[in-house]
């Protein structure tokens, strides 16, 4: 097994672990927070030596073995002639996917009581999960497969570039790392190298990360056309602190070979939308931008202009799930601004989708979007991650999955960036504006690569499509357009008996 380097920060309080030295990806990230003790000496969250280090544990020869079996299995599933045949088609305009029909879900209105005012526009007026809202299964007189919905049944050409209904989130532990970047994009899923933690204020990071990644897939001697629409696959994340240096950024970005970049913030004033719109003025109309996690419509609408045309918006709570506005009151309304966006004929010629709090009960929700964000149900421990874990206090191995504004994430922002630390801490030496949660994500014993969790999130999908006699997402919107929506809203008893099948699969 290759050997691990330990690169120290802060006299060595913070301690990094990668298997190259040259790499850019996050590795493996320990603190003190990671190591502290209660009063007695005995540790908090993960289990330490006598010496008072963590006790680290790595994939073994047959754990390593089954990963390539799935990474193998994953590759032969996405790179063959059929495959091949139909994402050219949709290159070249052949083949034509519908697009979302804008029809009315009386059910969903009913859920979220909308109520509409004399020029047509709703008011809504409850928020509700995902979750709540269901589909009602459909008989077929023909043979209906849950496989064959799994590959190209999923894949939308939505902004140009063939891509997965499912993508990949942009908070460090997800997406920090090369082989998460390479492996998803060799299933066509969307993903974006994060702009926290190592990343933070470093551009040419960002750069090498991508550039390793896309050094990774140019050696597969994959076709020169789909290699493309590969490498189209991965994209960079940016804030909107300062929009004129981050255009300044996403066009060297642009210059490295990078085709997409994701305005990564629950920022809710103007920055956002002119951040976007300098991006747009730089890299100019082959460009894919994508802003998420969105607050409202007024927002969404702005994004969309001409002069700006943003391709991708996600609603939802995002990698860090607005923890502040959420714990503040704030509600969760990534239903309420998918569906708002899902009937406005604005929004036609942009992929919407959701991030955060999506569960695996999606099935109602498939005609009305184009794409789906994971985040921890995406990477729950396989080997791309590094392949190297720690053992938790609860005897799990874990990794650790700090949000992108918890204070461990915002405090090695500042120890890695001095320029990041004068705006990190007060007066009085304290972290401000904390947002996100500190957290640990286990390694499931039966998961040994990330290409498993894709196809369990492809499972339920492919289940759903045929429960609603169809085969793709294209042939749901069709079915939409002609039947209308087959919604019903879970009620909490329905949820609760559903709930003893979902947690014991």
């Amino acid at each position: 097994m290759p050997p691990y380097y330990e690169i120290q920060y802060a006299d060595g309080h913070i301690k990094r672990y990668v298997s190259n030295l040259d790499s850019a990806s996050i590795g493996l990230i320990i603190t003190p927070w990671d190591k502290a003790v209660d009063l007695y000496g005995n540790p908090r969250r993960l289990q330490l030596t006598k010496e008072g280090d963590v006790i680290f544990w790595q994939m073994g020869k047959e754990a390593v073995r089954l990963a390539l079996a799935s990474r193998a299995q994953e590759f032969l599933q996405f790179h063959n002639e059929a495959v091949y045949e139909y994402l050219r088609s949709l290159v070249s305009g052949d083949l034509q996917i519908s697009k979302r029909s804008n029809t009315q879900s009386l059910v969903i209105e009913k859920l979220l009581d909308v109520i509409r005012d004399k020029e047509g526009n709703m008011i809504f007026h409850k928020t509700a999960a995902t979750q709540e809202l269901g589909y009602t299964r459909i008989f077929s007189d023909r043979e209906m497969s849950r496989k064959k919905p799994r590959t190209k049944g999923l894949i939308l050409n939505s902004v140009g570039v063939p891509s997965s209904l499912f993508a990949i989130g942009g908070m460090p532990p997800v997406s920090g790392f090369r082989d998460v970047l390479v492996t998803a994009a060799m299933s066509f899923m969307r993903s974006d190298i994060p702009r926290n933690s190592i990343f933070v204020k470093n551009p040419d990071l960002q750069i090498k990360l991508f550039q390793q990644a896309k050094e990774a897939i140019e050696s597969y001697g994959l076709p020169k056309d789909i290699e493309k629409i590969v490498i189209a696959q991965i994209g960079i994340s940016v804030g909107c602190e300062d929009p004129k240096q981050i255009a300044k950024d996403v066009l060297k970005f642009k210059k490295a070979g990078c085709s997409s970049v994701r305005i990564y913030t629950t920022n809710t004033d103007y920055r956002t939308v002119e951040t976007a719109r300098r991006i747009r003025e730089v890299v100019g109309e082959d460009f894919t931008i994508c802003v998420g996690p969105i607050v409202d419509l007024y927002q969404a609408k702005q994004l969309v202009y001409p002069n700006i045309g943003v391709n991708i918006l996600l609603a939802g709570h995002g990698g860090g799930e607005n923890c502040t506005s959420l714990a503040g009151g704030g509600t969760a309304n990534s239903l309420e601004l998918l569906y708002s966006m899902y009937l406005d004929p604005d929004f036609n010629n942009t992929a919407i989708g959701l991030e955060g709090g999506t569960g695996d009960e999606i099935g109602a929700l498939l005609g009305m979007l184009d794409v789906i964000s994971l985040n921890r149900r995406g990477i729950a421990g396989g080997i791309e991650t590094g392949g190297l874990f720690v053992e938790h206090t609860n005897g799990k191995v874990a990794q650790p999955y700090h949000g992108s504004a918890s204070a461990i994430t915002i405090w090695k922002e500042a120890v890695f960036n001095p320029y990041v630390a004068r705006s990190r801490f007060n007066n009085a030496g304290r972290l401000e504006d904390v947002e996100g949660k500190p957290n640990y994500t286990f390694k499931p014993a039966s998961v040994n690569s990330v290409v498993e969790d894709f196809a369990d999130r492809r499972m339920f999908v492919g289940r759903a499509l045929a429960d609603q006699d169809v085969q793709s997402i294209g042939g749901l919107r069709e079915n939409i357009s002609v039947n209308g929506h087959n919604h019903r809203i879970v009620t909490s008893d329905a949820a609760f008996i559903a709930a003893e099948h979902r947690n014991g699969k």
